[in-house]
């Protein structure tokens, strides 16, 4: 019967949420029209002008009969909303911002109130004591975020608690989820540092507590520890820590993962103060990000048996001196070890086939990197600014190295933004392409063994594979091979030196290898084969906020011709509000009076003349501009 009425309550929430979806002002527009970018929900009501109203001290917007306060002009600081207006009209929302950085010390809502909208007490506080409705159904983004309040009771019918709800709200020690809480975001309680419990009513069908962190239903997932919580036990049914479980906690310096653990969601231990930690076996799956952030970590001993260092895993970790990367990883993913200035020198193990964009970008002090033969990708950008790392090993089996991966650092200073480093040497095999990018870039260059089979590059669309491989000499013959069900198939014989795979499918990996013919023979000693992926390709974004201004970066998307910044709220339609060049791969975002509050941001390329803006509301950023 209980769970009935938490359907029963999700169903009103959800149909009033389409009737007052749009508590805040529609974006303002940019006059960059023709950017062609629709949300599928449908948009607030922005074409139409809005009518206020004022009652008293509060003023109010009415839609479908129902009232939403917008803000409030009285000088009471223990405020009391009424539960009607007008003629009798019922308030049912307290709308975007409405009493936003006031100086109330208190609020009072009526039982007709089912959603406190985004940002609507954000900043306030003095705020020391709230009673919220008893019919309260949807908590928004950032609603009571930075108040003073040391307690707050949730009603039984609430649902939903967004992104940022509470986030900074130091005095607040302990908070009850009750039976009707379906969800709960990550972020929540972000910046709660003194929250040390989340307990959960036993009667919720969907979550539960133990040892006042947050779980699944059946304890199988952890989902939240509060950031004031500095021990805990974690039950044996628990297989997975969740995403952003324990971000920021800074209380948890050391953590040993249980044996009933086998995958770790995205961000989970980002920026918390691990001084120390070993990734056992028995994880199977790595998220982005787990360990971003942590800038004490000085050791990370990692024996998973997930094929790939995560993207953006070590991001930032300042302190880390030391790391094992296991037998088995295939991957070293984007920025993988990204500003990891205390690291000194890494091992790739044999296996490794890739190693992404910016992986080791901003690892100043990297003297050594062993990398393995096999290797067939470095990416853009991969060992950019690593200004100890002189001399560098580059394998024959790498046949793609991406822009700037070696030699280069980061230098505002010069209009191209990229400088080079004096005396740096690549060693690699003659016909290479880290030959070739060596050359172009007038580095020296010193040799190693070459292969008889030629190494190749590869230019990649969603439906093509372009091969292009450079003569050996005394062939008679060149073969494109693919592996396929286990075995080697050879696709085309040819004396050119390119070919084109195509009908492929986009997204797809595809593993690859050019065969030479020497008196008659095929050398199918394959080592110089590599897995290249078709596009489908996104930018990977992500925004930090410092000294009030936001600071976009992103990762290149080959074949970009330009970027573009796009932003939306409320589901409205995207505006792009900026471009800039394709080399270009970050973006500054300030204070603006006609662009304010939490808008949605997202990266587009532009490829062959038009905006790739495919899944954009599946890899946005939400940002909050002052």
């Amino acid at each position: 019967m209980k769970n009935n009425v938490c359907k029963r309550l999700a169903a009103t929430a959800a149909a009033l949420a389409l009737t007052l979806g749009g508590l805040g002002a529609p974006i303002a527009d940019t006059g960059m029209a023709g950017f062609g970018i629709s949300a599928s929900a449908t948009p607030p009501p922005g074409s139409q002008p809005v009518t206020y109203y004022t009652d008293g001290d509060f003023r109010y917007t009415v839609e479908n009969g129902a009232a939403t306060i917008t803000s409030y002009n009285g000088k009471e600081k223990n405020v009391t909303i009424p539960e009607t207006v007008g003629d009798g009209i019922k308030v049912k929302a307290i709308g975007a911002r409405a009493f936003r950085c006031s100086s109330i010390t208190g609020i009072k809502l009526p039982d007709t109130v089912l959603i406190v909208g985004d940002s609507a007490f954000l900043g306030c506080k003095y705020l020391t004591y709230v009673k919220l409705s008893a019919r309260l159904q949807h908590i928004d983004d950032y609603a009571f975020s930075q108040c003073a309040f040391t307690s707050i009771k949730l009603p039984k019918g609430l649902f939903t608690i967004d992104d940022h709800a509470f986030f900074g709200c130091e005095g607040l020690t302990e908070i009850t989820l009750t039976r009707c809480v379906q969800t709960v975001a990550a972020t929540a309680f972000r910046d709660c540092v003194n929250l040390k419990a989340i307990n959960v009513e036993s009667d919720n069908p969907r979550l539960a507590s133990s040892d006042g962190i947050m779980y699944n239903k059946d304890l199988s997932e952890l989902m939240l520890c509060p950031e004031g919580k500095d021990s805990f036990d974690i039950p044996e049914s628990c297989t997975k820590i969740g995403e952003s479980a324990f971000t920021n906690n800074k209380n948890i310096t050391s953590f040993a993962i249980p044996e009933s653990i086998t995958e770790i969601g995205d961000e989970a231990f980002m920026s918390t103060g691990l001084t120390e930690i070993t990734v056992p076996e028995n994880i199977t799956s790595l998220g982005k990000k787990v360990f971003k952030d942590c800038r004490d970590l000085k050791t990370a001993d990692v024996r998973s048996k997930a094929s790939q260092i995560a993207y953006g895993m070590f991001e930032n970790c300042r302190s880390l001196e030391s790391v094992s990367v296991p037998e088995g990883t295939e991957i070293i993913n984007v920025l993988a070890f990204s500003d990891c200035v205390s690291l000194k020198s890494i091992t790739l193990p044999e296996g490794v086939k890739t190693i992404a964009d910016q992986a080791f970008d901003g690892c100043r002090n990297l003297e050594k990197a062993v990398i393995p033969d096999g290797v067939e990708e470095i990416g853009v950008r991969a060992f950019l600014s690593c200004k100890r790392l002189r001399t560098v090993v580059v394998p024959a089996s790498v046949g793609k190295l991406g822009y700037r991966a070696f030699g280069y650092y980061y230098d505002p200073s010069v209009a191209a933004r990229y400088s080079k480093y004096d005396n740096f040497t690549m060693i690699c095999a003659k016909d290479s392409v880290v030959e070739k990018y060596a050359q172009e870039n007038r580095f020296r260059c010193g040799y190693a063994v070459t292969e008889m089979n030629p190494a190749f590059t590869v230019q990649a669309t969603s439906t093509r594979l372009k091969i292009d491989w450079q003569p050996v000499e005394g062939a008679e013959k060149y073969a494109v091979a693919q592996y396929i069900d286990g075995k080697w198939q050879i696709l085309a014989q040819s004396t050119e030196t390119s070919y084109i795979m195509k009908g492929l499918e986009p997204m797809t990996n595809y593993r690859i290898a050019v065969a030479a013919k020497f008196n008659g023979e095929w050398n199918m000693e394959l080592s110089n084969a590599m897995t290249v992926s078709t596009l489908h390709i996104y930018p990977e974004l992500t925004a930090k906020k410092i000294d009030g201004r936001y600071y976009l970066r992103w990762t290149a998307v080959p074949g970009a011709e330009k970027y573009g910044i796009a932003i939306c709220r409320d589901s409205s339609k995207w505006k792009l509000v900026a471009e800039t060049d394709a080399d270009v791969l970050e973006y500054k975002i300030s204070s603006n009076t006609k662009i304010s509050g939490s808008y949605w941001v997202s990266i587009c390329a532009m490829i062959d003349g038009k905006w790739d803006t495919s899944k954009i509301g599946e890899r946005d950023k939400l940002i909050f501009i002052d």
